[in-house]
């Protein structure tokens, strides 16, 4: 995948106009919304803001040049929180084994976390040949599950992780009690695993997107403590905000950073810090190495807003929605590449091939894309992507 140096710069153009006259207003919404929430809903003297790495990096970014062009300040603490879902899994499995080991499994985290057990189990000679007469699959994960019942080194190891990550929080909160989460969005999975390892503190998620959260399950008891502040799945499960929904990976896109995720803290002269250690201000804001240039854009947006006016921000960012929505929902064939989020290290949106495909091989390309409305216009004729995209067949494909 190009770097921006190599992009055509038709291509280029096109993504930065795109994301400063449609991204820009629904990303300033996003800031004036937080903005409203943080500052009428929660305490200074209780309450912390923690930006989640890597996205929230340049959430927080954004936020606090909204602030700078409107002369505001935001009344709570504000730090950034360095962890990931791996990282975060890792820390809390010793004090939630069964919910954060059953629920790492189906993640692409899996196979990580299978070799750290064969490794520490290898490493003690537990079993020279744990995988004898046992392939991968429900027996396979079972017999980790009881292993790890009679480890003390499993045991001792992610103890250890959890010691770490309860003492960056303590660093990090100073004595505050209630946080407030502010990330680009999901399911708030992440989350979930701090509300049930750390309850001794009150989690809030404030994500730019939430996706549908299912209801009476005692296990995801935190979807109640999250909240899509400029696109929420149970809030805007209709026209024009739903699109989000159909194309996420372009949130992701625009918010990534050149910083590797952190996947476990270290002690480094008596504090715990993240292991790749702290991105510097200079790679959180916009520079022309970005693999997409989605975030110049936005920045423009930014800086050429000059007053504060509720209503016109809204009208704005609804307007924006309408147009993002036709761009997702039913793109043209010229729109694709601006579209396109794929970079060398992340998920390929659209895959491309020059080779002739037979119905079931596009079939299954839409199926199992990304963004399937995207890959319909790439695969079929316009009016028949169309049809398509209008009856939402790939749900029955």
């Amino acid at each position: 995948m190009k770097t921006l140096y190599e992009l055509d710069s038709r291509i280029m153009q096109e993504r930065i106009s795109f994301s400063k006259n449609i991204l820009g207003p629904i990303f300033y919404e996003f800031c004036h919304l937080l903005h409203e929430e943080v500052n009428n809903n929660y305490n200074h003297d209780t309450d912390i803001i923690l930006y989640m790495a890597r996205d929230g990096l340049r959430l927080r970014y954004l936020y606090q040049l909204y602030r700078q062009s409107n002369n505001l300040k935001c009344k709570l603490v504000e730090k950034d929180f360095y962890i990931s879902r791996f990282c975060c899994a890792k820390s809390c499995l010793y004090t939630d084994f069964d919910y954060v080991f059953d629920f790492i499994m189906t993640t692409e985290h899996s196979s990580s976390f299978t070799e750290i057990f064969e490794s520490i189990i290898k490493a003690q000679d537990l079993s020279q040949n744990f995988r004898d007469g046992c392939k991968q699959g429900e027996l396979y994960i079972e017999k980790l599950k009881n292993r790890y019942q009679e480890s003390y080194w499993l045991k001792s190891y992610f103890l250890e992780h959890n010691i770490r990550l309860k003492k960056y929080l303590d660093d990090l909160l100073e004595g505050k009690q209630k946080i407030i989460l502010v990330d680009s969005g999901g399911s708030g999975t992440t989350q979930g695993m701090l509300m049930r390892s750390f309850s001794q503190y009150e989690w809030i998620g404030l994500y730019f997107y939430a996706k549908s959260r299912p209801k009476n399950n005692s296990n995801n008891a935190h979807l109640k403590h999250i909240l899509g502040v400029s696109s929420d799945e149970i809030r805007h499960n209709k026209y024009p905000r739903s699109c989000i929904f159909s194309h996420s990976l372009l949130i992701e896109a625009v918010l990534k950073i050149d910083f590797p995720s952190t996947e476990e803290y270290q002690y480094n002269e008596g504090k715990v810090m993240p292991i790749n250690g702290i991105a510097s201000e200079s790679t959180i804001a916009p520079n022309l190495n970005d693999k997409n240039p989605y975030f110049l854009g936005i920045i423009e947006y930014f800086k050429e807003q000059k007053q504060f006016d509720s209503n016109k921000i809204h009208n704005k960012a609804n307007e924006a929605y309408k147009h993002l929505f036709r761009l997702i929902k039913f793109p043209r064939k010229s729109e694709l590449s601006m579209m396109d989020c794929s970079t060398s290290d992340s998920p390929e949106v659209l895959k491309k091939s020059k080779e002739l495909k037979s119905f079931q091989a596009k079939r299954s390309l839409v199926k199992t894309s990304p963004w399937r409305s995207g890959q319909t216009t790439l695969e079929f004729p316009l009016p028949i992507a169309r049809l398509i995209q209008l009856l939402k067949i790939w749900e029955h494909f």
